[in-house]
């Protein structure tokens, strides 16, 4: 039997027993085992009308004997067939809370977790930040609460059950009195809806870009990606400094009645829960990039006059620890660092450019109070690749680089730039294979082979 293992007994016409064992389909040993049939060879010693059955019993423990000692062959040689399955081997820790990432507007947090298959109480210990803590021990769970400094957090659980058989489980939370109420509820709906997915949860970071967008539409008073020169978002995120690869989803609202600090922090969140659970009217554009796994950090902010309402959400994945960090020097384009996703590498390096002009018509919504644009961006049209002799492409330029090394998750590039297809915005991609263990549960070809680590935006005039 192949891809496994078993005992067969064949049984031939004739008096002899023939035992043989198969393992992936190859015959591994033979026993002739020569047993006569009791009918045929009557035990002597039994005399009396008792002598069949007694001798009948004896056949029967034989063969339970036997049973027995070919099952302890093949435990021996195959220990874990009969093992029990892992669930029922280590004490299983759910239910954390806080969950992964949260983040909490008080310093009044009670930090808990439930566990179960049979644990020794007195093995349970909670630790936060490093230091044991004294926490509330039940058979089913551990609370402790206590008040904590701004920032992040870490706890720490360790139980045993009776056979002293370890599970431990770490995760963080971060305090910050100051995030607005709305921002924060808005985050933790975005981290229960991947939750709810098998999706890691992402950390909440402020960046100045968003603030920039946000507040430009409100001060220009146009809702849309582009600016009103017809500028792409991924520009302002490399000008203010990013370094990674940024996604932008954008939300309106506008109100006949001024906005109170709590009808506000609702639109803001109702804003973000729409983009997940209500995007067909956007073809789930917003839910694709709030849900994508390769998403790792996410900065909300918002801009409002009281009565409209806009809402901005950059998904960001930053997946590389940067060792020279990218540059335009004299017209050649550097960068080296290593990426943090284990097994990955770089793969290629595209040029992309978006014409600003294309992108300057904005209409004005009577309805929504405001002028609107292009409701989808993209960085622009490929228009080179980078990649080393004798390499070439179709389609689009090649640019041979000055530096071209790529060993494991360490890479380093550099190469002149070309602009010379016109006015407006360039975008520098670097791509990596993707070796996250979760796929796009919008959609799964999504990144599935790699995934952008760096997009670097500039203009030319």
């Amino acid at each position: 039997m192949k891809g496994g293992s078993c005992v067969r007994f064949y049984k031939d016409r004739g008096p002899d027993l023939i035992v043989q064992s198969h393992i992936s389909g190859r015959i591994f040993r033979r026993v002739d085992i020569k047993m006569r049939h009791a009918e045929r060879t009557p035990i002597r010693h039994c005399k009396g009308r008792y002598g069949g059955a007694i001798a009948k019993i004896a056949m029967v423990i034989l063969l339970i004997v036997g049973i027995i000692l070919i099952v302890n062959v093949i435990n021996y040689a195959f220990p874990t067939l009969f093992a029990l399955p892992p669930s029922q081997t280590e004490p299983t820790i759910y239910g954390v809370s806080p969950v992964q990432s949260e983040v909490l507007l008080t310093n009044n947090v009670t930090i808990g977790a439930s566990y179960q298959d049979n644990v020794n109480i007195k093995s349970v210990q909670l630790s936060v930040d490093g230091s044991n803590v004294t926490a509330d021990v039940e058979p089913t769970g551990v609370a402790y609460t206590g008040f904590f400094e701004e920032g992040v957090h870490t706890a720490t659980l360790t139980v045993a059950d009776s056979k002293g058989r370890i599970a431990t489980d770490s995760w963080s939370f971060i305090v910050n009195l100051s995030i607005p109420q709305g921002i924060l509820e808005a985050y933790n709906t975005i981290n229960v809806a991947r939750s709810e997915l098998g999706i890691p949860n992402v950390t909440l970071v402020e960046t100045p870009d968003s603030v920039y967008r946000a507040q430009d539409m409100l001060s220009e008073q146009y809702f849309g990606h582009y600016d009103l020169n017809g500028s792409q978002p991924g520009l302002f995120y490399t000008q203010m400094g990013g370094l990674y690869c940024m996604e932008e989803n954008i939300g309106y609202m506008y109100n006949s009645e001024p906005l109170t600090p709590t009808s506000l922090a609702s639109q803001i969140n109702d804003s973000v829960a729409n983009m997940i659970y209500n995007d067909a009217g956007s073809d789930n554009g917003h839910r694709a990039s709030i849900l994508d796994p390769t998403n790792n950090y996410v900065d909300i902010t918002f801009s409002t006059n009281g009565q409209q309402l806009f809402v901005v959400v950059h998904m960001i994945k930053e997946w590389v620890s940067w060792e020279s960090p990218p540059n335009i020097i004299n017209g050649i384009f550097s960068c080296s660092g290593r990426l943090l996703l284990n097994g990955s590498s770089a793969s290629s390096v595209m040029v992309y450019y978006s014409e600003s002009s294309v992108y300057k018509n904005y209409q004005y919504n009577s309805q929504l109070h405001i002028s609107t644009g292009e409701p989808v961006y993209s960085i622009g049209d490929p228009v080179a690749e980078v990649a080393p002799s004798p390499i070439t492409f179709q389609g689009v330029d090649t640019i041979r680089p000055h530096t071209w090394y790529i060993s494991g998750q360490q890479f380093s590039f550099s190469f002149p730039i070309n602009a010379s297809y016109g006015p407006g915005v360039y975008t520098i991609g670097i791509f990596a294979s993707n070796t996250l263990p979760v796929r796009d549960p919008v959609d799964p070809t999504r990144y599935s082979g790699e995934l952008p680590i760096l997009n670097y935006a500039f203009t030319s005039p």
